[in-house]
């Protein structure tokens, strides 16, 4: 039963890893995304995109090849109790693994002609990439899900279609956007939590 109001704020210690949950942090190119994962401990990256993350000190930076590593990972992720988070980087590079994938099954060079059309492409990509998502969520670990945006006359777009970006944001719990700023003369690399990076998909 209960009692009594609240009578202490809730304080996010946001330079820890939040357990158990999935977040999904954007932003431009170089804005620190990368390393700011990369710096949180008992974190496995899954560098789909050559980044920073093997430059950070400590960081524990896996790189696969092909989508079958990234299956393999999963697996060995599955038996593996010592990480506590797993994080994706960058979920839209595996996007375009994937359209390379289904391109090269149906011998098309563009998604659109995959199947004779009519969205069977994109839909099988939305298919796999949803998939492999749901695998990473089902090992219990905080799941950290990295993107990039473009910003088009102030509205910060993901490179995802707009089935991935309603998935995707329907599954965090937390969403921050990451951005440089030069404040005090020093260039700094922040993280918004407040929603001021709230993006639509890239048309």
């Amino acid at each position: 039963m209960i009692t009594s109001l609240p009578d202490k704020p809730v304080m996010p210690e946001y330079d820890k890893v939040p357990e158990g949950e999935v977040i999904l942090i954007h932003g431009l190119p170089k804005t620190g995304k990368t390393t700011f994962v990369a710096s949180w401990p008992e974190n496995c990256i899954i560098e789909v995109e050559k980044s920073g993350a093997k430059w950070v000190k400590g960081a524990y930076v896996i790189e696969p090849e092909s989508l079958a590593d990234i299956d393999q990972i999963i697996k060995l992720l599955k038996v593996n109790k010592r990480f506590k988070a797993v994080t994706l980087d960058t979920v839209d590079t595996l996007s375009l693994w994937i359209e390379k994938h289904i391109c090269a099954k149906y011998g098309v060079s563009a998604i659109s002609l995959a199947g004779g059309g009519y969205g069977i492409g994109r839909n099988e990509l939305n298919t796999m990439l949803i998939g492999i998502i749901d695998d990473l969520v089902s090992l219990n670990k905080t799941l950290i899900l990295i993107s990039h945006c473009r910003d088009s006359q102030g509205t910060k777009s993901l490179l995802l279609t707009d089935t991935l970006l309603t998935y995707i944001q329907g599954k965090a719990s937390i969403i921050g956007y990451a951005y440089k700023e030069v404040i005090g003369g020093k260039l700094e690399f922040l993280i918004d939590y407040s929603g001021r990076g709230a993006t639509t998909a890239a048309g």
